[in-house]
């Protein structure tokens, strides 16, 4: 954890060239305003799913993430939540085409006729594709008959296939699983085994208080009639403070 985004992409990048054996992340904050759905950053909140799903699946000491305070102040949905809503897709699987399209109705993607950004899908004759929140790049899977034939990234652009995989897992959209689930901060999230590492834990806690702060004004001001959100949570529900912080800190090393 350090003090802000400039200083996270510097160091996530020296730790890809130090540790070329682990999975090296970035979680940003995704939105610089709470209570604005204009400020929210798309890419961010992609960034941000692609880090819960990498961690609800990765082998202890794989996986190292890089953040800072005003993205840690953030809450998360809980890891359970996430796990249990995960579509697991194998290549030789019988799912059928009908069922995965149904799935991902339901977990609130759009069906449109071409992917290009994430939270859509495509279906044409026996494939899918699928931009998904937890992979960089759309996927398409191809179906012979019920049983998934084959399963691969490609480039929206120029269609080239880029990667190819035998298993991986499709999560919902950040907005359908936040009304479906709790949101928790992101140390209540990862294992207790995990080893935490920051920079300057008073300034971390300062950078905690302000963001909530700013979120008790913002919504003081919806309440008080300036601004309107539909079903507002409270504050406490989607930021975490230094003291929460504080407290979840105990159980790390």
């Amino acid at each position: 954890v350090v003090e802000e985004r400039e200083q996270a992409l510097y160091l996530q990048n020296d730790l890809e060239l130090l540790l070329p054996g682990r999975q090296v992340l970035l979680f940003p904050a995704s939105s610089k305003r709470p209570y604005q759905i204009e400020a929210v950053d798309n890419a961010n909140v992609v960034q941000r799913a692609e880090v819960l799903h990498a961690l609800a699946r990765a082998e202890p000491g794989a996986t190292v993430v890089v953040s800072y305070a005003e993205a840690l102040a953030e809450k998360v949905v809980e890891r359970k939540s996430l796990i249990g809503s995960t579509l697991e897709l194998a290549v030789g699987e019988r799912l059928g085409l009908d069922f995965v399209q149904e799935t991902l109705e339901s977990y609130g993607y759009e069906a449109t006729d071409f992917v290009y950004e994430p939270g859509q899908f495509a279906v044409r004759g026996g494939i899918i594709d699928l931009y998904s929140y937890s992979h960089e790049l759309p996927l398409r899977l191809e179906f012979l008959g019920e049983e998934i034939e084959s399963i691969r990234s490609f480039d929206p652009g120029s269609q080239l296939s880029q990667k190819k995989y035998e298993r991986l897992g499709i999560i919902p959209t950040p907005a359908h699983l936040e009304k479906q689930a709790t949101r928790v901060g992101i140390l209540e999230y990862i294992s207790p085994a995990t080893l935490l590492c920051i920079q300057d834990l008073g300034v971390a806690l300062q950078e905690l208080d302000k963001v909530y702060l700013r979120a008790q004004a913002r919504h003081q001001e919806l309440r008080a009639g300036k601004g309107d959100i539909p079903k507002m949570a409270e504050p406490a529900a989607l930021y975490t403070d230094s003291e929460a912080f504080l407290a979840q800190l105990k159980d790390f090393a």
